[in-house]
């Protein structure tokens, strides 16, 4: 029997499901991947005590909003949120980790970034959503931009990878330069 998740967005290749304790070990897995958090603004490794710790302190944030990405056949493959939300400022902090490699270059990214935008502006009423991205992460800066998102500036070499220092990106999307893209918009995304 395949087990069914809330679908709080869905889009055209996965929809969003509240992040929940029974992926703990996968989270787990993918934090302790070199590979998946290569390009992440994070501090793995971690043991899996540490991971457990970390579940239950976003889950009893107010400020956050956290999901898991699934495929249309409900496998997880990675989890996405909205952090630091200021509801004076109306701005939040988005992130996102696509944990299962296989699915790395395949639109998952940029989806779930479009959706996020869409949940960010059109359900928690955001005026803007930003994010940091490292110089050297061409795949998520691509997917970024492709889903409205736009550079506002540099932090100059405040990363070091590989034996050189890289920038970290400074992007954003506003609400009123926002276009909802068409495909998304045929799954009448606004009307929930």
């Amino acid at each position: 029997m395949i087990k069914k998740y809330p679908k709080v967005l869905i889009g055209e290749i996965c929809y969003l499901t509240p992040i929940s304790s029974e992926f703990i070990e996968k989270y787990y897995l993918w934090i302790n991947d070199p590979e998946v958090t290569d390009t992440l603004i994070i501090n793995p490794p971690m043991i899996l005590e540490q991971e457990e710790k970390w579940f239950e302190l976003l889950i009893s944030r107010k400020n956050t909003y956290l999901f898991n990405i699934m495929t249309n056949d409900n496998k997880i493959i990675g989890n996405t949120g909205m952090h630091n939300i200021n509801g004076i400022d109306r701005n939040a902090d988005f992130g996102i980790m696509i944990g299962e490699k296989d699915y790395w270059g395949k639109g998952y990214g940029t989806e779930v970034t479009k959706l996020m935008l869409i949940y960010g502006f059109y359900h928690l009423n955001l005026h803007s959503i930003y994010l940091n991205v490292y110089s050297y992460n061409k795949k998520g800066i691509r997917a970024y931009e492709k889903a409205g998102y736009k550079q506002d500036g540099v932090i100059r070499q405040n990363k070091f990878y590989r034996g050189i220092y890289q920038d970290t990106i400074l992007m954003s999307a506003i609400r009123d330069e926002w276009k909802v893209p068409d495909t998304l918009r045929k799954l009448n995304l606004l009307d929930r």
